[in-house]
């Protein structure tokens, strides 16, 4: 990236990756900058700048716009959410997040873009909300069981993953998996050690968890996660996307508390 930073939004579209804010150092300034990478032609492009600086927000992909789901503004937990149109490289204000929060995670299945967990005004939150890009509301769902926050999210099959995290203070081996079709939770596989302030994206029906020296994977129909090849730079508040069968883990902040504007790609093999 054309600028060092960590706890950013990030989401794929058209097999480009498109990164939204973030920040600089442990506590730093909130950021505008949006960015373009192109795995095809390893190049970054600038876009226009947010229209408010935040960190700690989430994005979620639905056709060519990707919404931008809440986050922290000067560290209080935001309801801002915005969508941007990734053929127009315009912004659009959504209806607000019903639950402020940041360090939450956000996925897209279909026209639902989902909003779970985070850090709100009482700390951990268990709060679930949806919001349909069709109508432009916000449906508040069942919530999760651990309430948790800077936990990472993948979905595998059409089930959400909502793994690791904090709810007080250590992190979690926690893993839990949401079924859109019935508004239910349940247990997942554990992980082998707890992980929290990471990313996770799932390639060729795998999931990939992705955190300093620690890059664990689970399988589809696996009740157990293994170990695969750490990073080359130990980061955590990165982000983490699949390109294909590409993983390319993004920024972040290292062991040293250094931002990195690096990028890692980790070429999965056919079965993850």
């Amino acid at each position: 990236m054309s600028l060092a930073r960590d706890e950013f939004g990030a989401a794929v579209v058209a097999g480009k990756v498109y990164t939204f804010g973030g920040m600089t150092g442990e506590r730093g300034n909130d950021l505008k900058i949006v960015e373009r990478y192109d795995p095809a032609a390893d190049d970054w492009t600038r876009l226009p700048s947010l229209p408010r600086a935040r960190s700690a927000l989430r994005a979620g992909a639905v056709g060519a716009r990707v919404y931008l789901v809440g986050g922290a503004i000067r560290n209080e937990p935001a309801t801002l959410v915005e969508s941007f149109d990734t053929q127009t490289s315009t912004f659009r204000t959504e209806p607000p997040l019903p639950t402020a929060r940041f360090g939450h995670v956000v996925v897209a299945i279909g026209e639902r873009v989902y909003a779970i967990g985070g850090f709100g005004q009482r700390g951990a939150t268990d709060a679930v909300e949806a919001l349909d890009t069709r109508s432009g509301a916000w449906v508040k769902l069942a919530p999760l069981p651990t309430p948790r926050y800077n936990l990472a999210a993948a979905v595998l099959h059409g089930q959400i993953y909502a793994i690791g995290g904090r709810s007080t203070g250590d992190a979690l081996t926690t893993v839990e998996i949401y079924d859109p079709a019935t508004d239910r939770w349940r247990p997942g596989p554990s992980l082998p050690e707890p992980l929290a302030n990471f990313d996770a994206a799932t390639v060729n029906d795998t999931i990939h968890a992705v955190l300093h020296s620690t890059h664990l994977t689970l399988r589809a129909g696996s009740a157990r996660w293994e170990r695969a090849a750490p990073l080359a730079l130990a980061r955590h508040g990165l982000a983490v996307v699949a390109v294909g069968g590409t993983l390319l883990a993004i920024g972040g902040c290292t062991v040293g508390l250094h931002d990195s504007p690096v990028t890692e790609a980790f070429a999965a093999g056919p079965g993850g």
